[in-house]
Order: C-alpha cells, then sequence, then structure tokens
C-alpha cells in the first residue's frame, strides 16, 4: 500500500474514533445522570458515597478512562476532544456530591463562610480576633468571595462556597494546561499527566478556602516561570537578548502579583515557593537570581505589618513543632487501630494511591536526577517535602501531596512513555488507571457520611448561631457539624473530642453531673450543648472521643435526664441548655430559620 494510501486510511481511522469519542461522551453523560437518579444519599453508611455509588456510575468512568486512552494513542492526538474528557470527568467526580448534597461539604468549609460574613456583616477583618484570627490575618481569599457575593447580588457566600470544589477544579484544568505547555512539548504527555493529576488528587484540598485559591495561583505562577523566566543565559546569568527581557517585563509583574495575592490569602503557600525559588536559584534554572529575595521581603512585610497579630501569638506555636518530622507526619495520618474497619479500608486506600504515584515517578525522577534533566520539575516534585518540618495543624502531609501532584503527575506519565514499547504502554496504561480508580474512589468519597450533612442538622445549627446571644458557650459533640458560619465571633467554642482523655473519661462516667455544671458557666450570657448525627457518625467510623456509640450514649443520658432543657430537636440533631432558667424563649422552637437570609 502507498504511502497517500496509508495516509488516507488513518485519517478515515481517525476520524471514526473521534466520532465515535463523541457517542461514547453522550453515552456517559447519560449513564452517570440516571446513577445520581436512583443514588440515595440517606442511605449512606460506613463506606459513604463510595458505598452507594451504582454499577452504571461505574461503567461512565471506566468507558470515559477506555475512551480517553484510545484517544490518546491516536497517531494525531487530538487535544480538544481530550480536554472534553477531562471536563467530563471532573464533572463527574465533583459534580456528583455536589448536586447530591443538600448542603456545603466539609465542616472546615463552614468557618470560611464565617469569616467571609463577617467581612459582609462589619466591612472589615479584625487582626486580633481571638477566635480563627489567622484567617483575618490572610483575608485576600474571604475578601474576594465577600465581593462575589456582594457583587452577584444574589447569590449568598454559602451558596457560592457548595459550587466552590467543582468551581476551583475547573480553574486548575486551564492553569495546569498553561503550566505544562509552558514546560513540555509532547500533546501525549500533557494530556496524561492531567488525567492523573485529577484521578489522584483525593485529598480534599480543593474546596472552598484559601489554600484551594492558593494552589490555582501556584500553578499559574509556576507556568509563568516556565514561559518566560527559564531562557538561555549567558555566563554572567543575564538573558541573551534585551528584546527577551523586555517582552517578559508584563509577565515579571504579573508573576509578583500572583505571589502578592497568595501572600494576602495563605500563610504556607509563600513558604513554599520562596524555599522553591533559592532552590531553582541554587542550581542555575532561575535567571533572575533576586526573586527569592524580593518574595522573602514580601512575605516578610506582610508577617510584620498586616499580619502582626498572627506572628506575635501563633510563629511561637509553629516552631515547636519544627523539625520533628515522625510526630509531624503522623499527625496527618489515622488512627487505624480505633477507627471501624471500613474507615480502614478507606485509609488504607489512599495511603496505596499516595504510595503508587510517588514510587512510579521516584523512577523517573532518579533518572533525571542522574542525566541532569527536568531539574525544575524534579525541584518542585520533591519541595514540598521540606513543608514536613512542620505538622501545620495535622494537614501537612495532605499539603505535601497536593502541591507535588502536578508535577508528580508529569513523572508517572513519563515513566508510562518513556519505559514500556508501545505494545506493553497501552495495556499497562489501562491496567494503571484502572488500579488508579479503584484506590481514588473510595480515598475521596469514603468519608462522606462525615462530611456530609443534611437539612436537618444545618437548621439546628443555623437556628442555634442566630438565636444565641452574645458571649455564648457553644459545647459541640465533636466540630464535624455546620459551625461557625454565622456571628461565630460572639461564641466561644468547646468540642468534647477535643478535651483530654482524662476529661472524657469523666464526661462518660458522670454526663448529666459534667453537663450540668459546664452548662451553667457563669463566666458565658448563656451555655449550650449540640449533638448532631455527623458528630455521632465521626465518632463510629474514627473511633474517636470515647470509641464507637460514645456521643450515642452521651446524647441518650441527657434525654433521660431531668436536668436539661431541650431547646431544639429535629431527626439529626438536639440542643440542650440548663433546665432552669430558660435561656431563650419557648417560641424560638418554632423558628423557621430558612424564612430568614444570614448571608
Amino acid at each position: 500500500m502507498s504511502t497517500s494510501s496509508r495516509l488516507h486510511y488513518q485519517r478515515r481511522f481517525n476520524l471514526n474514533s473521534e466520532i465515535f469519542s463523541y457517542f461514547v461522551l453522550a453515552l456517559v453523560t447519560f449513564a452517570w445522570l440516571q446513577a445520581m437518579r436512583v443514588i440515595d444519599i440517606s442511605q449512606m453508611q460506613d463506606l459513604g458515597l463510595a458505598g452507594l455509588l451504582p454499577i452504571s456510575y461505574y461503567l461512565a468512568l471506566g468507558l470515559l478512562t477506555l475512551s480517553f486512552l484510545a484517544l490518546l494513542f491516536q497517531e494525531k492526538v487530538n487535544e480538544i476532544l481530550l480536554g472534553i474528557h477531562v471536563v467530563l470527568f471532573i464533572a463527574i467526580i465533583h459534580g456528583t456530591p455536589t448536586l447530591l448534597y443538600d448542603s456545603l461539604r466539609y465542616a472546615w468549609a463552614w468557618k470560611h463562610v464565617g469569616i467571609s460574613d463577617f467581612i459582609l456583616r462589619h466591612g472589615y477583618v479584625d487582626t486580633s480576633i481571638n477566635s480563627l484570627g489567622i484567617y483575618h490575618n490572610f483575608p485576600g481569599f474571604f475578601s474576594l468571595s465577600a465581593l462575589l457575593s456582594q457583587v452577584s447580588g444574589s447569590f449568598s457566600v454559602l451558596e457560592l462556597a457548595r459550587w466552590g470544589t467543582l468551581v476551583l477544579n475547573y480553574l486548575y484544568l486551564p492553569s495546569l494546561l498553561f503550566l505544562f505547555k509552558a514546560s513540555i512539548k509532547e500533546p501525549r504527555l500533557i494530556w496524561l499527566s492531567l488525567w492523573i493529576f485529577f484521578s489522584s488528587n483525593w485529598v480534599g484540598q480543593d474546596y472552598f478556602s484559601p489554600q484551594g485559591l492558593a494552589f490555582l495561583f501556584f500553578i499559574v505562577l509556576m507556568g509563568l516561570y516556565f514561559r518566560y523566566f527559564t531562557f538561555p543565559l549567558h555566563n554572567d546569568g543575564l538573558p541573551q537578548t534585551s528584546q527577551t527581557q523586555a517582552s517578559s517585563l508584563w509577565a515579571f509583574g504579573f508573576f509578583v502579583l500572583t505571589f502578592l495575592a497568595i501572600v494576602s490569602s495563605h500563610q504556607l503557600t509563600p513558604v513554599l515557593i520562596i524555599f522553591s525559588s533559592f532552590l531553582l536559584v541554587f542550581f542555575n534554572r532561575l535567571p533572575l537570581k533576586f526573586v527569592p529575595i524580593l518574595f522573602s521581603l514580601i512575605f516578610l512585610t506582610w508577617l510584620f505589618y498586616p499580619a502582626a497579630d498572627f506572628t506575635s501569638h501563633e510563629l511561637a506555636k509553629l516552631m515547636r513543632s519544627f523539625g520533628q518530622l515522625g510526630s509531624n507526619v503522623e499527625a496527618s495520618l489515622s488512627d487505624l487501630d480505633i477507627a471501624s474497619p471500613a474507615q480502614q479500608l478507606i485509609s488504607w486506600s489512599s495511603r496505596l494511591l499516595t504510595l503508587l504515584i510517588w514510587s512510579i515517578a521516584a523512577t523517573r525522577i532518579y533518572v533525571s536526577i542522574r542525566t541532569r534533566r527536568q531539574i525544575p520539575y524534579v525541584i518542585l516534585a520533591l519541595a514540598p517535602f521540606a513543608l514536613l518540618l512542620n505538622a501545620y495543624g495535622g494537614e501537612v502531609l495532605f499539603r505535601v501531596y497536593l502541591f507535588a501532584l502536578p508535577f508528580m503527575a508529569v513523572f508517572v506519565g513519563d515513566t508510562f512513555l518513556k519505559l514500556f514499547s508501545k505494545r506493553t504502554l497501552i495495556f499497562t496504561t489501562h491496567v494503571f488507571f484502572f488500579v488508579l480508580l479503584a484506590f481514588y474512589l473510595p480515598a475521596y468519597y469514603g468519608k462522606d457520611n462525615i462530611y456530609r450533612f443534611t437539612e436537618a442538622e444545618v437548621e439546628a445549627s443555623t437556628w442555634l448561631h442566630e438565636v444565641a446571644p452574645e458571649n455564648s458557650l457553644i459545647i459541640e459533640g465533636t466540630r464535624n457539624y455546620p459551625t461557625r458560619h454565622y456571628r461565630y465571633e460572639a461564641f466561644t467554642y468547646l468540642a468534647l473530642d477535643y478535651e483530654s482523655d482524662k476529661t472524657q473519661k469523666a464526661i462518660m462516667a458522670d454526663p448529666v453531673g459534667m453537663m450540668k455544671s459546664w452548662l451553667k458557666n457563669e463566666n458565658y450570657s448563656a451555655a449550650y450543648l449540640i449533638i448532631t448525627r455527623s458528630q455521632k457518625a465521626e465518632v463510629d467510623q474514627l473511633g474517636i472521643f470515647q470509641g464507637k456509640g460514645s456521643l450515642a450514649k452521651l446524647e441518650q443520658a441527657l434525654l433521660s435526664s431531668n436536668a436539661f432543657e431541650i431547646l431544639y430537636q429535629n431527626e439529626d440533631a438536639v440542643v440542650f441548655g440548663p433546665k432552669a432558667p430558660l435561656l431563650i424563649p419557648n417560641f424560638y422552637k418554632e423558628l423557621d430559620v430558612y424564612d430568614r437570609k444570614f448571608y
């Protein structure tokens, strides 16, 4: 067969494959929507959303993966069609909980709503505030979300927050494309890396949060670096031509502005960027050698002026855990000895997924170090591990994984493209991606019986935050419920699972006596105890407080006692107060909080 004939048949084959891919995309979308119709989240148990997904959901993701890989290994890569596949994958993974759940996912996202609500109500931030003061000292993200709510008019911060994960992931896609296209010539590697990133980002740091936005800016910053600031050098370290320097002047301005946006929003991300910049300069991969010094000055200026209150109070606490590598890593890991069997399985899924990505990437990182190639990617993949020197509230391992993932994903993709022949490449990538999905789905969805909140829980918490007078004490079974989202600065919060083991045992030994004394604390205008479904799920599944069933036993003991007033109760939550005097009028029990807007 002549060359022209082969090309003709190849074009026809590619065209037919692309038409078939559009059919597959339609079929996947239909299967996903059908799956959404049959999922009953009220039946969620220890395996979270992963235990509820019907076979049509898994078939949709499997078919989408097969279609993506079929396109990826065609002779000519159709980037538009590959992009549509990634867009649909993001919709399925992150759109499913967003559309299914009644309210905002993750308890810690609710307090972020509370900071934005504070700004909307007061018109300023209070850097000296005791409760959640760190957010007031780095208010960029919260100011932006408050502004978006104000500008939109019809959307509250809470409504915007519900869509945060989906929106951020759609913003990550063009940002990662910008980064990869600035540093990688092979389209196949670019799209393989993108799919690896989105199918292995299980750590749940991509939600309505300063970290989620800072990570987006981090990707953009690295994209700017690779596109504009890795040009060849003379011996004196200057760009080759003044024209190159002039054409990248605007990019440098945007480079600095992006870093300023990160500094104003998050306290950890600038540290990683500065450290990475010093390494890039040290290994002669950053021509603008003053950049790490400039970034350091900007960050220190923010720490000792706008964030001076945070620095004076919190820096010493951060330094106490500095260098304690073992305990810092351990703080990020669940205690499997006390977790339920289902949660042990979930934890092992996330750990094995992490080890899979890191171990495969390590093979190419080792080769790159030996051959002195792709050094900037090596630096950016390994630099986040320096963050392990600090515990960062027990989240540092998640942050390390997230920051390293874009570059690890490239090394993983490069491993497959470089180490396998064409015949074995297709087989190994198919196996790898389906193993990845097998780990990813339970790792990402497996704790959703804890992370999602019912309408009844939201109603109870919103009622409490609305009617409680200033200087109230709010005692929580755990912090895992919709909390601190409204008027949070007016209250003092006390979570039972954060108390010492000795105190917890004393509570369980005499729940009525202990809670009666705590709720009559004269230092506060009023005191309340709130226990919810999600709090009990966290205790039962993770084994915290005093183990499975302990919070339910506490609740039952109080319900059986005549020493407490049930101020509010529905199917998923109860709010207790002391029997007498009543803290609030009885008519508040009938208050319909959904008739009022607080955000």
